[in-house]
């Protein structure tokens, strides 16, 4: 009896759904999980003022020869691409809200940025849109010529069961393995 009990809470466990929230407003930006009446912030962020920092940059030389393992990185890639349309297939967007405000010194530069931007945007959009289900999607760009700074603010919240978190990083697991062996 007891066994039936644990099985049917699993099967719920597993049904019920993530929510990822993500917030960008100003300097702000916050991460956050939530799972039935939990929530987790996972990144807050704030805008600090300027302090003054020493970076020291120091390079070290990669040893590693990119060439001899462009084939295990093109079929990594690949893996990543195909579990990229899967995730999509799969997940949810509750909502999207991005707002941009595009400018520039000059009128000619904020007309290229905004033309580039924007395309990019939208192709992107229009890509999560085919491949994914989205309830409420707001979106504006737009150049301003008056003024010299950049300004973002965006707003998503998806939702993704657990049963296809597990389902993908199993997936996944296996064909890292796949490609660990050719190589």
């Amino acid at each position: 009896m007891f066994f039936l009990y644990f099985l049917i809470l699993l099967i719920f466990v597993l049904f019920c759904p993530i929510d990822l929230y993500m917030r960008y407003v100003g300097s702000d930006f916050l991460i956050s999980i939530s799972f039935l009446f939990l929530k987790f912030d996972l990144l807050k962020k704030k805008e600090k003022k300027n302090k003054k920092s020493k970076n020291k940059n120091v390079k070290k030389k990669s040893k590693i020869n990119l060439k001899k393992n462009i084939k295990f990185w093109l079929e990594l890639l690949k893996i990543l691409i195909f579990f990229v349309k899967m995730i999509l297939k799969k997940l949810e967007i509750k909502k999207i809200n991005l707002f941009l405000k595009i400018s520039s010194d000059e009128a000619k530069s904020c007309a290229v940025r905004f033309a580039s931007i924007s395309s990019l945007i939208f192709l992107i959009l229009k890509i999560t849109k085919l491949e994914s289900r989205v309830k409420d999607f707001n979106l504006k760009v737009y150049p301003d010529f008056l003024s010299e700074k950049t300004s973002a603010n965006f707003e998503i919240l998806l939702r993704l069961k657990i049963f296809w978190i597990l389902y993908f990083l199993l997936c996944g697991t296996l064909e890292y393995v796949k490609i660990r062996k050719l190589k």
